[in-house]
């Protein structure tokens, strides 16, 4: 959820390449252009809680994944060898079923981060057009505009009663005949 990306990128990231520590001990994700399916790089600072869950993956349960050497997050079954794509998704899908009880694909992140922002941020789509990677706006705007428009009222009507709460809120008048509202 904190960096909504493709399957392909996801299964494919390296630990020491694609899964870097930065100076402040913090974890970084970073993927080439060339890499990507908009041909633009990727490279996304992870929140220190994220971090924290990333460290717990890495020192205890990707050990128990591991048939041999490897330096991929998700190690495939075979040494030296990625999980596959379709693996990583019938595992996250099984997943989430199992313990959320709801039917899901990994696509369905990148679209739950979208929403959830704006919601939370009507109108803001140049932020969901970068974080999910999109090469033109009309795509994002394509697939997300109106998701929010509920929303986008609340934060509206919100706006105009804090509008008119302030109009009735009688402002102190001051006794010095230069102020504006003395004017």
């Amino acid at each position: 959820l904190m960096a909504p990306m493709r399957l392909k990128n996801l299964a494919g990231l390296e630990i020491d390449r694609n899964i870097l520590r930065s100076r402040k001990g913090l974890w970084r994700i970073a993927i080439p252009g060339h890499e990507t399916k908009n041909g633009d790089a990727l490279d996304v600072l992870l929140p220190a809680e994220s971090g924290r869950l990333l460290d717990l993956y890495i020192q205890s349960h990707r050990p128990l994944l591991l048939h041999g050497r490897s330096d991929w997050l998700f190690p495939g079954r075979y040494e030296g060898r990625a999980k596959s794509g379709d693996m990583l998704r019938h595992q996250i899908e099984e997943g989430v079923a199992n313990h959320a009880g709801l039917v899901v694909n990994p696509h369905i992140f990148r679209h739950f981060a979208a929403k959830h922002y704006l919601e939370a941020n009507p109108g803001g789509y140049g932020v969901v057009r970068l974080t999910l990677g999109h090469k033109s706006m009309d795509t994002t705007v394509q697939n997300y505009c109106g998701t929010e428009a509920a929303h986008a009222f609340a934060h509206f009507d919100a706006h105009i009663l804090k509008l008119r709460a302030e109009a009735k809120t009688p402002k102190p008048q001051s006794s010095d005949p230069i102020q504006p509202e003395n004017i």
